[in-house]
């Protein structure tokens, strides 16, 4: 090969190194997306198995019962806060619980009285979820209205009829009473949602949310953030005076 072929074959060559080794488009690099990290950290069994009750008590505490209140507990389940409400607020109060279980209202018939100083329980069924069971009571006869882990206020159900719901327990409220609900970490909603509807169907919202301590809800049962903005919120609506 003659001089002036190897300067054509370098020319060549050199044009080459100059070609992108491959033009083909690169793949974009796609962050990992990290679950944020639970609100509560996560328990020893012993104390996820205790929260419920923690978070019963917690909520009792926040009720602030007073001798002669009129009470209802909407889904009574086995009547953990239906016996305590109607032992403080006395004989001179009344309680009103309803659930759509026969057997668990059946069972709460049965247990043992609970003395002349508790006030009088009406139980009553309900065949729906959205059946308050207390159409039958005069407008402004309750100071308060309990709804702790038996409701979900999500898609299921339309916003219109949600509304109509509470305002049937709005029409029941004294000016100035409390509807205290309590909602499972399971339920498809947002707190903010939730909010929004109560303040749609007239209640007051209250200044600042109401929220439980960690200690109080099972970080096993409700494991995300989410969940477990669910289940430290406490709802306290009320009826303006």
């Amino acid at each position: 090969m003659d001089g002036k072929a190897k300067w054509a074959m370098g020319q060549v060559l050199g044009s080459l190194l100059l070609v992108p080794a491959c033009d083909k488009p690169r793949a974009s690099v796609v962050p990992l997306q990290m679950p944020p990290p639970p609100v509560c950290p996560i328990q020893t069994p012993d104390a996820a198995a205790k929260a419920v009750d923690r978070m019963r008590e917690a909520i009792l505490a926040e009720l602030a019962l007073q001798p002669g209140m009129q009470a209802g507990d909407i889904g009574t389940g086995g009547g953990w806060f239906t016996v305590r409400v109607a032992r403080a607020v006395g004989k001179s109060g009344r309680v009103f619980g309803t659930d759509i279980d026969a057997a668990t209202l059946e069972g709460l018939r049965n247990a043992p009285a609970l003395g002349e100083d508790a006030a009088p329980i009406r139980l009553t069924q309900v065949t729906a979820e959205r059946e308050t069971g207390l159409d039958d009571l005069p407008a402004n006869s309750l100071d308060l209205l309990l709804m702790i882990d038996s409701l979900c206020f999500d898609s299921r159900v339309p916003q219109a009829t949600n509304i109509a719901y509470l305002q049937r327990f709005l029409r029941l409220l004294k000016p100035g009473g409390r509807l205290v609900h309590h909602m499972d970490c399971t339920c498809r909603t947002r707190v903010a949602d939730v909010e929004a509807l109560f303040a749609a169907a007239g209640f007051a919202l209250p200044n600042g949310r109401k929220t439980l301590r960690c200690e109080a809800v099972s970080a096993q049962a409700c494991p995300t953030a989410e969940a477990q903005e669910r289940a430290r919120f406490l709802g306290v609506f009320r009826k303006a005076r």
